[in-house]
């Protein structure tokens, strides 16, 4: 299981902006949001708190609003994605090997395949927040994943025989939570930048995997 943005593709989320611009949604609707979290927490932060003061139908509107603000910042700043050496041989090669792939993640579904597109990335399956009620580090996400990758390869995949890879604490939480193992991905970043949820496995990015895989499976390429 991949994780997408600066995991398998690069891509330039200016995510300080977005929240700011949630909390303009947020304004518009006098409500406060908390001062920490993840943007898509903001906004759930916010529902809940118009739907206790001003009803069920106007926190819909609020989060309808908040998630198109979302998704306009997430098309215009992925538009411009830089493929990552090795990801896209990655994927062919795990899938080769007969192992299933999956992509996870927070982007909306439309911006996500764009980016599979753009990186030529192929798995076996995309899970983005339009497809799941609950987003990583929500392990359902993850767990939902392995249920369509069973399906979409005709072999029971379990939690305890399966990996989870990301860029971001938030990947290896989830991971974890789920009951898989966590490898994360530097991407030029010291070991300590996930000194808050250490990952079993550490590659400096989709190349150096690569190569391990190579190096462990030279009879199967």
């Amino acid at each position: 299981m991949f994780d997408l943005d600066n995991t398998l593709i690069e891509t330039h989320i200016d995510f300080p902006a977005m929240k700011a611009e949630v909390r303009v949604v947020a304004k518009q609707y006098s409500v406060s949001l908390p001062d920490d979290g993840d943007v898509l927490g903001l906004v759930a932060a916010g529902a809940s708190a118009v739907r206790a003061e001003r009803g069920i139908a106007e926190s819909v509107r609020f989060e309808s609003a908040a998630l198109r603000t979302i998704e306009e910042i997430e098309r215009r700043q992925c538009a411009a994605p830089v493929q990552l050496a090795g990801a896209s041989d990655l994927l062919r090669l795990l899938r080769s090997l007969g192992v299933g792939v999956g992509v996870v993640t927070r982007n909306c579904r439309a911006v996500a395949d764009a980016l599979l597109a753009a990186g030529d990335l192929v798995p076996d399956v995309l899970l983005a927040r339009n497809d799941v009620p609950a987003v990583k580090p929500n392990p359902d996400h993850l767990l939902r994943a392995l249920e369509a990758i069973s399906h979409a390869t005709r072999r029971r995949v379990d939690a305890g025989n399966s990996a989870m890879a990301g860029d971001h604490t938030m990947d290896v939480r989830a991971g974890r939570a789920a009951g898989m193992l966590t490898v994360g991905f530097l991407r030029g970043r010291d070991a300590k930048f996930f000194a808050r949820e250490m990952p079993e496995l550490l590659f400096e990015g989709p190349q150096a995997m690569l190569e391990m895989v190579l190096a462990s499976a030279p009879t199967y390429v």
